[in-house]
């Protein structure tokens, strides 16, 4: 669906998994009652080289309590 500049859309995030160098995301749009987008998303790390790695451990560490409010 559509939305305007002045529309108050609220953006839920969840953060289902952490797979070696990949996240999983599942974010949800809403304006009102209704919604207006869905995605899911695989967040991939990389470094300079374009190579996959792991997330930084502080990245993770501060993901930590999100993952685990996320509902199943």
């Amino acid at each position: 669906k559509a939305a305007r500049i002045d529309d108050a859309l609220v953006v839920r995030t969840v953060y289902e998994r952490a797979l070696r160098a990949r996240l999983q995301v599942r974010q949800t749009i809403t304006r009102g009652l209704d919604v207006i987008a869905e995605a899911v998303e695989e967040i991939a790390c990389i470094d300079l080289n374009g190579r996959p790695r792991r997330p930084p451990q502080a990245f993770m560490d501060g993901l930590r309590d999100w993952f685990e409010q996320s509902p199943p």
